[in-house]
C-alpha cells in the first residue's frame, strides 16, 4: 500500500465516523420530539376521557329535577317538610356529590401523574374550589373524606381550610 492510502483511509473513517455520529444524534432528536408528540396526545385524549366522565352528571343535571334538587342543595333539603321525602332528597343530592368528587378525584390524580396539561388542570381545579364553596360542603366531605385518595383528601382540606379562612386566602376564590 503506498503512504496516500492511508491518509486517505484515515480521513474516509473519519468522515464515516462523524457521519454516523450526526446520523446518532438526528435520530435521538427525532425519537425524542415523537416522545414528546406522544405526551401531548396521551394529555389531550386524557382531557377528553375525564370530560367524558362528568358528562353523564351534567347530563342528570339537565333534568328539570335534578337541576331543581342541585340549586336547593343541603339548605333547600332541609326545609323540605316530610321526612322521608327529605331523606331521599338528601341521598339524591349526595349521590351527584359523590359523582362530582370522582370526577374531580380522577382529575387530580390525572394531574399527579403528568397525564394533564397544567393549564387543563387549573381549570378544574378552580372548579373544584368553587364546588367545594357550596353551603354544607364542608360537612359533606368530612364526614366522605376517608374514602378517597389520601393525596385528594389532602388537598380538598386545604381547598375547605382556605375556603373557611377570615379573611378568605386570594388562593381559593
Amino acid at each position: 500500500m503506498s503512504n496516500n492510502t492511508v491518509p486517505f483511509l484515515q480521513k474516509a473513517a473519519w468522515i464515516a465516523a462523524c457521519l454516523q455520529f450526526l446520523t446518532v444524534i438526528v435520530s435521538i432528536s427525532l425519537v425524542g420530539y415523537q416522545l414528546n408528540q406522544q405526551v401531548k396526545l396521551s394529555r389531550a385524549a386524557n382531557t377528553q376521557t375525564l370530560a367524558g366522565l362528568i358528562t353523564p352528571v351534567n347530563l342528570r343535571i339537565t333534568d328539570r329535577e335534578m337541576a331543581d334538587l342541585w340549586v336547593k342543595g343541603f339548605d333547600g333539603i332541609k326545609q323540605i317538610s316530610d321526612k322521608h321525602e327529605q331523606e331521599v332528597q338528601k341521598e339524591r343530592y349526595e349521590a351527584l356529590l359523590v359523582s362530582t368528587m370522582i370526577f374531580y378525584e380522577n382529575v387530580y390524580s390525572q394531574n399527579s401523574a403528568e397525564l394533564v396539561d397544567s393549564k387543563i388542570y387549573d381549570a378544574w381545579d378552580k372548579a373544584l374550589i368553587a364546588f367545594l364553596d357550596s353551603p354544607g360542603m364542608s360537612e359533606f366531605w368530612s364526614e366522605r373524606k376517608k374514602f378517597y385518595r389520601k393525596d385528594f383528601s389532602d388537598h380538598v382540606d386545604q381547598i375547605i381550610a382556605c375556603l373557611n379562612s377570615t379573611p378568605r386566602q386570594p388562593l381559593c376564590q
